[in-house]
């Protein structure tokens, strides 16, 4: 211990001026580590959804296979009818959300009320553009949202309808949201221009919910 002393008796020989010196520059790096702490856990709190993407951002960590089957809610990219008829005849949900472009809005309507006398709640939601992925997944987040909000906690986001940039979006959506998307294939039949019958399968394209 001796060696740390001066030889006026301070620690390393500093005088009393540097010592409390250091001690105000202490509790000056102190206090500024406390404002510090305090203002990032201020926007922690007010950015809290944006970090809560960030850190769980999609690593795609289920792709394919089968798609599941547990689903409340189910929303889709509309093109014609038979294809969603059979989705969800498939799936069961008790929810069911449809994306029509202008083009196809009246036979989303029809479904819909075929739909709604068969006990289902459905909600539309018009793509005026089908060429804007960035409304397409605008549309999609508002059906997801109203999903939950009517008490629906396993939504499916079905992309097999619709033009490509639709589906882009729709996609965008459910895995901002961390729903599972979903793919329907099947054999068309292009001189009767319908489905061949039993050709349709499920595919699963990701599930976000999955995660490491």
């Amino acid at each position: 211990m001796s060696l740390l002393m001066g030889e006026n008796g301070q620690l390393l020989g500093l005088n009393p001026q540097v010592w409390q010196l250091l001690d105000q520059l202490g509790i000056l790096m102190g206090n500024l580590f406390m404002v510090a702490s305090l203002v990032l856990a201020i926007l922690g709190f007010l950015k809290r959804e944006q970090l809560h993407r960030w850190w769980h951002r999609n690593r795609f960590p289920e792709i394919g296979g089968k798609a599941p089957r547990d689903r409340d809610a189910l929303i889709l990219t509309f093109s014609r009818i038979d294809l969603p008829r059979w989705v969800i005849e498939q799936l069961k949900p008790d929810w069911v959300g449809l994306l029509p472009s202008q083009e196809t809005r009246d036979q989303a309507e029809r479904l819909a009320g075929l739909l709604r006398r068969h006990g289902y709640t459905v909600h539309l939601r018009t793509i005026d553009d089908p060429d804007d992925p960035a409304q397409a997944r605008l549309r999609t987040q508002e059906l997801l949202q109203q999903a939950h909000k009517e008490g629906c906690r396993r939504p499916v986001v079905d992309l097999t309808g619709g033009k490509v940039p639709m589906s882009i979006g729709a996609f965008m959506a459910a895995e901002e949201q961390g729903a599972p998307s979903l793919y329907v294939t099947a054999d068309y039949d292009t001189k009767h221009r319908r489905i061949h019958p039993g050709s349709q399968r499920i595919t699963l394209i990701s599930n976000p919910e999955v995660r490491p």
